[in-house]
Order: structure tokens, then C-alpha cells, then sequence
């Protein structure tokens, strides 16, 4: 999500090495974006429940959400602070939320393959 965040916001540094769509192009950028989320969807369909990829498809879905609205809002300067934050709580803070529940639900990482907890 962030290689595809940092084209959508023109995006040139992150962490103080140059972007993917800055070292390379944008379309580099999106293509190596879509398979880093396709290989992480295919490893959790190796999981023997379906919950991993309930989440990152439902998360996936709420950061798109919120890619739009922030995009219909870009000139909106008297936006309220409740949206703005709801905005930044569909991207961002969702993105965390997902990191959590994932690492706290498999804390063995990739050694918990079929062996998830209930």
C-alpha cells in the first residue's frame, strides 16, 4: 500500500531513500505495488482459515475508501476535524489495526502456516 500511496501522492522520498515511482517510473511502481500485495494475499490463502485474507481484503477495502474520499476532499479547506480524521483512520490507522490483529493472531510469522490461532 505504500509503494501505491507514494505514486497517488506524488511522493519523491520515503525515509530518506528515494520512492519507487521516483527511482524508477510510475508504472514500475504500480506493477511491483500489485504484486507485493498479490504475494501477500497468496500466502494467506495458504493459511488453513480464512481469516487472514478476510482482513487484508476488508482493510484493503476501507484504505481505497479512504484514497477516494481524501482525493474528493483535496481542496476542501474547511473540512471538519472529524472527517479529516476519519480519513486518516481509513487509511493509516486501519493499515496498523490490520498489522496488529495479523501479527497478535500468527506470532509465529510464516512458521504458523496451518497452525493459526482460533
Amino acid at each position: 500500500t505504500l509503494v501505491h500511496d507514494d505514486i497517488l501522492d506524488g511522493a519523491k522520498v520515503r525515509r530518506r531513500v528515494a520512492c519507487v515511482n521516483e527511482r524508477w517510473d510510475n508504472q514500475v511502481a504500480v506493477l511491483l505495488g500489485d504484486f507485493l500485495y498479490a504475494r501477500a494475499f497468496a500466502l494467506s490463502t495458504d493459511l488453513s482459515s480464512r481469516l487472514c485474507s478476510r482482513i487484508l481484503a476488508e482493510t484493503t477495502r476501507r484504505i481505497c475508501v479512504g484514497e477516494i474520499d481524501q482525493a474528493a476532499s483535496r481542496y476542501d479547506f474547511e473540512m471538519p476535524q472529524a472527517r479529516y480524521e476519519s480519513i486518516a483512520g481509513a487509511k493509516t490507522a486501519c493499515l496498523y489495526a490490520a498489522a496488529c490483529e495479523l501479527g497478535a493472531r500468527y506470532p509465529g510469522g510464516h512458521h504458523e502456516l496451518g497452525r493459526e490461532m482460533s
